[in-house]
């Protein structure tokens, strides 16, 4: 059985390309090593039409290789060598308790019994584990794997767009990268249909579980409420209307009303879902600590979301800033990268993947 690392190996460069790709869009950062520092060089975004994607799955991959050429092109990328994400239903991850051993004895003993903790046909996928912690004379381990068919589906696309796939990482792992502060939190990335709930410990993801919550379903009822299209709706949802306010500015108008209190149970509904997922992580790990939550992806630009969870779970919550200890280059203004950082945080991390020895 080959692991995951067989398969995406390692690799140390002066320059990277992180390459999200989503449900409904596209997302590439370059990244490079300069003397003093990591410079985050170029940037890029891009919607991808309805009719290339269905239901999260590629429908046309010619055509999406067609947006991913473009949109590397237009940003100006030179590099062609690139790291791409899996998370959400397209990767799985389990944490297991083994008696502690060497690494030689661990990596033998999980290859041997791999089979019982993923739930994907013997020899149908790639794996790869961390040490977590060592309690007595037990030690946790988190297992990641993919389906071999999910990898070759990135590796066919990265072709077509003329980019080298060096690895596939983990989303949760891509994340960690960017988090520097705290060592103990939970990060809420907010997608357009889903999102990800992710416990970290000691800066290690824990636990990652995907939740059907999406940024869309705010920007749907908008729509419904005011009889805009999905742009407009988008604008206001984020900018404008400012429903999660705790004292709003209007409060005389019924169409507002109406809104306002169906943006309160959807963000009621996304705390119900964190609090469920913190409450039983922390049934099976009595010691668990949480300092902070992060909210990224694009979900996290609604209006004062981070201050109705922090209300509402009682705990610090902040939008993730993942460029905070890096440089950029002064093409981008500070409007811009502060708008667009949040929906960055993983093709960041994935950048930084082929910068690190890890």
């Amino acid at each position: 059985m080959k692991t995951w690392a067989a398969k995406l190996f390692k690799t140390k460069a002066s320059s990277h390309v992180g390459l999200d790709i989503s449900a409904t869009s596209i997302k590439v950062v370059e990244v490079a090593r300069h003397r003093d520092g990591v410079v985050v060089q170029r940037i890029g975004s891009t919607d991808i039409p309805e009719s290339v994607m269905q239901d999260g799955t590629i429908a046309d991959a010619e055509k999406l290789a067609d947006v991913i050429r473009t949109l590397v092109a237009t940003t100006g990328i030179q590099c062609k060598e690139v790291t791409v994400g899996l998370g959400g239903r397209k990767a799985y991850s389990r944490e297991i308790s083994l008696p502690v051993m060497s690494e030689p004895e661990m990596r033998e003993a999980i290859k041997w019994d791999i089979d019982q903790y993923v739930p994907y046909a013997p020899g149908s996928y790639y794996y790869d584990f961390a040490v977590l912690d060592t309690v007595e004379n037990e030690t946790k381990i988190l297992i990641v794997a993919a389906q071999q068919e999910h990898v070759k589906v990135i590796s066919d696309l990265c072709s077509q767009a003329d980019l080298k796939l060096l690895t596939v990482d983990f989303e949760a792992l891509a994340l960690q990268r960017t988090l520097v502060q705290d060592q103990n939190m939970m990060v809420v990335d907010i997608g357009e249909i889903v999102s990800q709930v992710i416990i970290y410990q000691g800066r290690l993801p824990v636990l990652v579980r995907t939740i059907p919550f999406g940024g869309r379903q705010f920007t749907e009822t908008v729509i419904h409420h005011c009889n805009v299209s999905y742009p407009e709706a988008e604008q206001l949802k984020n900018k404008e209307l400012n429903l999660l306010q705790a004292q709003p500015a209007i409060a005389t108008d019924d169409t507002y009303a109406a809104l306002r209190q169906q943006f309160i149970i959807l963000a009621e509904d996304l705390s119900r879902e964190i609090r469920r997922t913190y409450e039983y992580y922390q049934m099976q790990n009595p010691r668990v600590v949480m300092d902070r939550i992060y909210l990224s992806g694009g979900g996290a630009k609604l209006a004062h979301l981070p201050e109705f969870l922090q209300k509402q779970l009682q705990l610090p919550v902040a939008v993730h800033d993942p460029l905070l200890t890096l440089q950029t280059v002064p093409m981008y203004d500070k409007q811009y990268l502060t708008a667009e950082a949040a929906r960055l945080a993983i093709a960041v991390g994935l950048g930084l993947r082929g910068l690190s020895d890890d």
